[in-house]
Formats: structure tokens, sequence, C-alpha cells
């Protein structure tokens, strides 16, 4: 029995990515599985565009498209009975999992074997070569092979491993290819004094919470505390003062300060107020776009001036980090108007139309926005039926009470019994447009403000905010602001 482990670099992938703690993560990967008797060789799958060292190892397999053809050209060279893929970049990936994994398969005589409890990294895929050369070159050709194989799962001899404890409430996927994941492995890479144990991770990072306080992850910008319209489940209502534009400046100051924490993050344009009414707003999105850091760009907005301006800069720029979220809770105009207050449903419905004209019909890019509340449960059916029409995706918004500012119109509650250290603390800030930034987002009156960036850097403002997290974790919550009425804990942005 010939066994194959094939460490698998993704496409993009420059050796920075597989660097870890002062070595490349292919060196961890190929000592600790030389441990598994098993394994009879190992071998390297690399992009076509990828120019590194790793172009040398002694078993290189180069790939266009990580498809039937590819794989079946790996089966034939190696002579292997299975292949195991593993990522390149997961110096965590657990060599007793593989083993326990890599058993399962042989003893039940699967096809394929793989996990899905165990965060990416720290698992593989195992793929009988017998299975992949009997596949046909023309089925499916371009797509990858586990694709194929999980979206036609009942026809082939698959096994699904589990394995405790389940540590998917942490969020973490042990690649090195992403910093901030990066930053974490090589926290408890120094807490353990070496790669720790898959049951050591969960009490590790219970313990070391603060390995988890990095940077934000997603930061929601008020550029504008201006709308025309404001809705009747809308938290502009809880609103005390409502506020003007953002300082050009001060957008300035935010995104360059930003890049202190060099991590990759995602900025909303939301907030009280409608972002395209602010005067510089595609100034401040051409800013967003130059940004290397930022990945994705969230709009959010009424919709009514994502107008010809809009959609011919959309049209000029494609770039597909931008996705627009349009609040549309309403499906004619009656229906918009009892929830808006507004006779705007034709106008923005237009918009809308003409938006996905521009992003194409099978787009991520565009959705409408419905919020969870009595008065759109008895018609839920009726907003899918025409949303669906205009090819349009949905999203179903939970309503978000602002720990009582707004009237509470959930027709239930989703939150979640056994409560987990707050999302929002941990990754998110939340910035209004005179700079201050808030508690969480709960504070839309800023009256818990973590500091103003206007006059301090933001890192300063981070650091200070860590025991909030710290505290958070340990359970105990903030009294001011109310954390234990909250139900926002469990909801997660990026």
């Amino acid at each position: 029995m010939k066994i194959a482990a094939v460490l698998y670099c993704e496409d993009g992938f420059t050796d920075g990515h597989l660097e870890f703690n002062g070595r490349s993560s292919v060196t961890f990967l190929e000592e600790r599985l030389h441990e598994l008797s098993d394994i009879s060789m190992t071998a390297i799958s690399l992009p076509s565009s990828y120019q590194g060292n790793l172009s040398s190892h002694k078993n290189v397999f180069i790939r266009t498209a990580d498809d039937i053809t590819f794989w079946k050209d790996i089966a034939v060279k190696t002579g292997a009975d299975h292949c195991i893929r593993i990522f390149a970049d997961a110096p965590f990936a657990e060599t007793q999992i593989v083993k326990e994994m890599l058993d399962i398969h042989l003893k039940y005589s699967a096809e394929f074997t793989y996990s899905e409890n165990l965060p990416s990294g720290l698992s593989c895929e195992i793929i009988s070569c017998e299975l992949i050369k009997s596949l046909p070159d023309a089925d499916e050709k371009r797509l990858p092979l586990a694709q194929v194989i999980k979206s036609n799962i009942n026809q082939f001899d698959v096994e699904l491993f589990y394995k405790g404890p389940d540590i998917r409430d942490k969020r973490i996927f042990f690649r090195t290819s992403n910093p901030r994941e990066k930053k974490i492995m090589e926290a408890l890479y120094a807490i353990e004094g070496g790669v720790p144990a898959y049951e050591k991770l969960h009490p590790l990072i219970e313990k070391h919470c603060e390995i988890l306080y990095l940077g934000p992850s997603y930061v929601e910008l008020e550029l504008t505390g201006r709308a025309d319209i404001t809705s009747l489940y809308s938290w502009r209502k809880g609103i005390k003062d409502l506020r003007g534009d953002m300082d050009i400046a001060l957008f300035k100051k935010i995104i360059s300060e930003m890049t202190s924490f060099g991590l990759p993050y995602a900025v909303c344009l939301g907030g009280s107020g409608d972002p395209m009414m602010h005067p510089s707003f595609f100034e401040a999105l051409d800013l967003l776009r130059g940004e290397q850091l930022i990945h994705t760009i969230f709009i959010e907005t009424d919709g009514i001036y994502a107008d010809e301006n809009f959609r011919s800069y959309m049209s000029r720029c494609n770039d597909s980090k931008i996705k627009v979220i349009v609040d549309m809770s309403g499906y004619s105009r009656e229906t918009y108007q009892a929830l808006h207050g507004s006779d705007s449903f034709d106008k923005i419905l237009v918009n809308v139309q003409a938006l996905r004209s521009v992003f194409g019909e099978k787009s991520d890019r565009l959705f409408v926005q419905i919020m969870k509340i009595n008065e759109t449960e008895k018609n839920i059916d009726a907003y899918y039926d025409f949303w669906e029409a205009q090819k349009v995706q949905i999203i179903l918004q939970k309503q978000n009470t602002c720990l009582g500012a707004v009237e509470d119109r959930r027709y239930y509650d989703l939150t979640p019994l056994d409560r987990v250290p707050c999302w929002h603390l941990q990754r998110d800030l939340f910035i209004l447009a005179d700079g201050r930034i808030g508690f969480c987002k709960q504070d839309i009156n800023g009256e818990w403000s973590n500091g103003n960036c206007a006059i301090s850097s933001l890192s300063d403002i981070w650091a200070q905010r860590k025991d909030n997290f710290i505290q958070d974790c340990r359970g105990k919550r903030s009294v001011t602001p109310d954390c234990a009425v909250c139900d926002e804990w469990y909801t997660f942005n990026m």
C-alpha cells in the first residue's frame, strides 16, 4: 500500500505565506509527517504562477487547475494507492488526526475522507487513487476534485471524520497565509513551546484569550449621520443628537492609521446615515479601494442615491471587493411605505435593477436587506418571491434594538443558550461621524465612548479597549453599557 502526502500550495502563494516561526511551514509538515510510517512519500503541489524555493523540491507537481486531470497525473506519477491532501501553509496539521483519518479511510475502503468540524489547517482530505483514475476527464473538468466529489456525495463511498473537542466556536483557521491567523498560531506556539496537540488548543485559547485581540477585522464608519429615510425599525430613532458629515481629513486619518495593525480587514460604510449623501463619498471610496489591507467594502444604503452617477462609477472601477446592501423591507409601494415611511419604492427598485445589470445576475455584490420583524414575518414568502424574481440576493437581518433604544419588533429570539465572548469586542470598531469610537455598535450615541480618533491614535484606543474584551471572556461583563442584556454578542461580521 503506497500513500502519498501532497502538500498543497494555493494559487497566489509566495514563500512569505508559508513562513512560520522563522522556517517554512512545509518543513514543519514534512518533519511531522515523517513520524507516520504509513506515508510512503511527500510531494508538493504548486500553482503555475508560483515562484519560490519550493520549486526545487524533489517531488513537485505544477498545476494549471485543481481538476480531475491534475490529480490523475499525480496518481499515475506517484504510483500511490491513496493521496492525502494537506494545505502547505498548515504547520499545525495534527499527525495524530491524519493517522486516525487514514485508519478510518482504509478500514472502510473509503473513496474520499474529510472532516467538517475541524478548522482548516488541522486536518486533511484523503482520496483513493482508484477513484481518481475512474472519473471521466470530460465531466466537470475544471472544477476542483474535492468539489466534484462533495457535489455528488451520494455517488461515492465517503467517510466524514469527527473529532472532539469542537473548537469551531473560536473561528480560527490555522493557516499561515492569513496574517491574523498566523499571529494567533505563533502566540500559541510560543506559549506551548512547540505545536500544541489538538486537545490542548481549546484550553490554551481560553486561558490566554488575549492572543485573539490583535486588531480590528471589521470597521464600521459612519461617513454621515444624514439620511432621507428613517424606517420603522431604524436605530436612528434612538439617537439623541443626529450627527452630520465626517470630515474627510478625519476619514483619511482613520484609514492611514489602520495600516499600523498590518492585518487584513473589512470596512462598512454604514452607521446612522446613508453614506452616499456625503459630499466626498466617491473620494472616500477611492481611498478605500486603494488600501491593500482592505479586502471587502460594504456600502449600506437606502438606495435612493444608488443612481446613474453611482452606477457609472461602479461600472468604471469594476472593483469586486465593493458590495452594496440596500435596506429594502418592501416588495410593493404599500409594503415599503408602511415600513419606511416613504414613497420612494419605485425609484429605489429602478436603481436596484440597474445595479444588478451593472454587476451581473450571478454577482455576489448586490443585496437587498429585509428586517426580520413582526411586520415582515407574515409576508416573508412574498418578499422572497418578489426579490428572487428580480434576481437579487436577500439578506434577512436580525433586528438590533441597541439595548432598548428602539422598539423591539422581533417575532422570535434566536439568542443561543450558551454564551461565548463577544465577537464585536474582539474584532470590531464602530466609529461615529464625529470621530468617537463607541464601546461597540450598541453605543449608538457614543455615551460609553472609548475615545475619539480625531484626538488619539487608533492603536492607542484599541489598546485601551483590550481589557473590555478580556473581562468579557472571563464572564465579567460590562455594566455600562449593560452587556448582560445584549443579544448581539453572538452575531459576527468578518
